[in-house]
């Protein structure tokens, strides 16, 4: 990173990784706390790696909790996922079988080869 001068995100860094408040300037303190955590601009789509994190987890979800295939496409499970990131869009139900269908296929092959 080139070195321009300011201290600018020296501070932040102190400020979010030390916790060190003397180290940020009370407008930068105020532009922080109006940003959320999480962005909720629908404009800025789900990062790739972030929707197969989520699908992974739903799909390790049905197959450790023996689920049924339709439960994170019912809308309360909608809605409180939406909540969490409103951008994301949980996988059909279509997708999530194949899914379990090849976790599957996968655990019959290494069992048969041990």
């Amino acid at each position: 990173m080139a070195y321009n001068g300011s201290a600018t995100n020296l501070r932040r860094h102190l400020f979010i990784k030390h916790d060190i408040a003397a180290a940020i300037y009370d407008s930068q303190l105020s532009q922080m706390k109006q940003k959320p955590a999480v962005s909720n601009d629908m404009s800025t789509p789900l990062p790739k790696i972030r929707q197969k994190q989520l699908d992974k987890a739903i799909v390790d979800c049905i197959i450790d909790d023996s689920l049924p295939f339709t439960t994170f496409t019912k809308s309360g499970m909608i809605n409180l996922l939406k909540t969490f990131d409103p951008r994301y869009e949980p996988p059909s139900r279509f997708t999530i079988v194949s899914r379990v269908d090849d976790i599957y296929h996968k655990y019959v092959d290494e069992v048969k080869v041990s």
